[in-house]
């Protein structure tokens, strides 16, 4: 795909490292764009969404159909639809602390990840009643999507390994993880996020990072 200034990255090490998280258990799905202009706008975040929206809709459509046909189901499942096509009123600008939610605390770039009891603790401290934190607030936001599938995954044997493979896994994509610029994409448009609006959750992002000049599409729509 190349179109307005905007062209489908190929980079192995990107594309090497959502394998791996995939194998993990993860459950995000990440196109990467670059851009000849280094000037974001809506606009081309809106192009970085519909490439996304419309290259992961045809790669899952036609692996759940080869899923089917593999199970020999008598009929295959329809393809993914789109039901209309993205505009610029469609996505919103948000901040960096909505895109990643309360459980990433930038200043000190560390996470919270869920451990023992269903209880959040800080990556690098020690697994203890005393360390553990209250969350006032759970939105589920990008990293909560990125470490909580709605099924287990393993990115590490301790939250200390689960937080790191998350921070170099964000640095890889974004070069950093400051001064992003985010938007949130109306997930009415495909029926390919209705799985994930039983319960999980539904997701849509496109990411601009200034310090490589890389658009990412992020989507997700996932359930039991």
């Amino acid at each position: 795909m190349k179109t307005a200034c905007l062209s489908a990255e190929e980079n192995p090490a990107i594309a090497a490292a959502i394998r791996d998280y995939h194998r993990c258990g993860g459950v995000l799905d990440i196109r990467t764009c670059t851009s000849a202009d280094g000037t974001p706008s809506h606009q081309q975040h809106l192009r970085a969404a519909a490439y996304t929206l419309h290259s992961v809709i045809t790669v899952r459509s036609a692996e759940r159909r080869r899923l089917a046909a593999r199970a020999g189901a008598d009929t295959l499942p329809d393809a993914y639809r789109q039901h209309f096509p993205l505009a610029e009123q469609h996505g919103r600008r948000i901040n960096a602390a909505a895109f990643w939610g309360p459980t990433y605390e930038p200043a000190q770039q560390r996470l919270l990840i869920r451990a023992q009891e269903n209880r959040y603790y800080r990556h690098d401290a020690a697994i203890t009643p005393d360390n553990a934190v209250i969350l006032r607030e759970n939105t589920p936001a990008f990293c909560h999507a990125f470490l909580e599938p709605p099924y287990p995954a393993t990115f590490g044997r301790s939250i200390r390994e689960s937080g790191q493979y998350f921070l170099d896994f964000c640095t890889l994509l974004f070069g950093t993880l400051h001064d992003i610029e985010a938007y949130a994409w109306d997930t009415a448009c495909s029926d390919y996020f209705d799985a994930g609006k039983e319960w999980w959750g539904a997701h849509f992002w496109t990411v601009y990072s200034p310090h490589n000049g890389r658009y990412t599409g992020i989507i997700a729509s996932a359930t039991y």
